[in-house]
């Protein structure tokens, strides 16, 4: 069955067309979490339309690259059967909600909240046709800086008469001109962050020209009048209570604290069909039939009880999931680059290929991010070690991250041999 493709509208709903005339779909995973049902669709549309192949993003998405332009409605027909959303995954629109800190004792919570404010704002026209993306993040707790480089992130602090509540920071961003967010509120309760995002979008979407970050709207308008502009909004707005008649997290809690979750090295976030059948047939045995996605581009299962992880562990190293090779890359993270990216200005698996084959045994420990171009879309400045791609020839930038804040730039310019050189006395 073909469908006809308004052109204007395709980013809206989680399609973009890429140089060579080809399209990707990304899908809004709130959290990361992603069922069994869902993962093994994902992987029929991929092998079916796509290359077979799917890649994971820091921001707990998934994308299926290569797409036709004809297959675009039964692509979004076969997803959608399963309950997956891609309105608003790429565009000028609210993006998926993310929540990184997935090993956090706070994931619980913040999975149920990342759910709730992206189902409210997806698809909700007062929210759509902002000026660009606008990045929300829940979190369970403070871990790598993620707080500092959305728009707004909700960081979990804890409860106060028996009503939570969330550090609320606003205004980062990355990109070509990095911004650290600031702190806009403590302990705020759970009741105003409806009201706060409405608030905020309302402003941005009224005061920035096209193209124009939150970030950059501060800036220009300066953090103290757009905190007063901000608060007197709030003034009179009214609470919108997140009510539940349940515990509605869809991962499984642990039987005991430090266990049962398994991480599952998922190298450069690329996955073949096959394999994400398998890892959603091992989820709906051992994790309650769901599969959490990292900002490492890993996946996590969450099981149970000690003798259900001991066996889910034996399956996953049984299909190879687990090996040397594989574990090797399990902090390190980067986008398709120009494999799939119209943007990229590096292979990112091969040159991570290089990376990894230089670490010696004490950087492998660390987090490492490789950008293919200076949108920073993983996030270099948060890893401990980020490198950036940038120019024709091309060279690279290194970032090194110290401290609370987001990484500073330590060396610019290097060529690959100059950065594997560099990489070899990381520790």
């Amino acid at each position: 069955m073909n469908t006809a493709i308004n052109h204007d509208h395709i980013g809206i709903e989680g399609f973009k067309k890429q140089a060579d005339g080809s399209f990707f779909a990304r899908i809004k995973l709130p959290a990361g979490v992603v069922s069994s049902q869902q993962a093994a669709k994902v992987a029929d549309v991929a092998e079916k339309f796509g290359t077979g192949s799917i890649h994971l993003t820091i921001r707990g998405n998934m994308e299926i690259h290569r797409l036709q332009e004809s297959s675009i409605g039964q692509v979004y027909r076969e997803l959608k059967s399963v309950g997956l959303e891609l309105r608003g995954a790429t565009g000028p629109a609210v993006r998926s909600v993310s929540c990184t800190s997935v090993l956090a004792d706070g994931f619980l919570q913040g999975q149920i909240l990342a759910r709730k404010i992206q189902h409210y704002f997806t698809s909700n026209p007062h929210f759509e046709g902002i000026p660009k993306k606008f990045k929300i993040g829940v979190e369970g707790c403070y871990q790598d800086a993620c707080h500092l480089i959305q728009d707004i992130c909700l960081i979990y602090s804890g409860e106060t008469d028996g009503e939570k509540t969330y550090d609320v920071w606003m205004g980062g961003g990355l990109g070509r001109h990095p911004m650290e967010a600031f702190l806009y509120s403590k302990h705020l309760p759970e009741k105003r962050i409806l009201p706060l995002i409405e608030a905020v979008l309302e402003i941005y979407m009224a005061e920035a020209g096209p193209g124009v970050r939150l970030k950059s709207l501060i800036k220009d308008k300066g953090r103290e009048t757009f905190i007063r502009e901000l608060d007197l909004k709030l003034k009179d707005r009214k609470d919108l209570l997140l009510r539940a008649g349940f515990d509605q997290h869809m991962t499984v809690p642990a039987a005991e604290p430090g266990r049962g979750k398994l991480v599952v090295p998922v190298r450069f976030g690329q996955l073949t069909s096959a394999s994400l059948r398998i890892l959603a047939e091992i989820a709906r045995q051992f994790s309650g039939g769901y599969l959490t996605l990292t900002s490492s581009q890993n996946l996590v299962l969450f099981v149970a009880g000690l003798a259900g992880e001991m066996e889910a562990m034996k399956h996953l190293q049984d299909q190879g999931f687990l090996t040397d090779d594989m574990i090797v890359g399990i902090n390190f993270r980067t986008c398709p680059g120009n494999h799939e990216c119209q943007r990229g200005i590096v292979a990112t698996r091969d040159v991570g290929s290089e990376i990894l084959a230089c670490l010696g045994e004490n950087g492998r420990g660390l987090k490492i991010a490789l950008s293919a171009c200076p949108n920073s879309c993983v996030r270099p400045q948060t890893a401990d070690w980020g490198i950036i791609a940038k120019g024709k020839e091309p060279s690279f930038d290194v970032y090194h991250r110290q401290g609370e804040n987001l990484g500073k730039p330590v060396h610019k310019n290097l060529s690959l041999d100059e950065l594997l050189n560099l990489i070899r006395d990381i520790d």
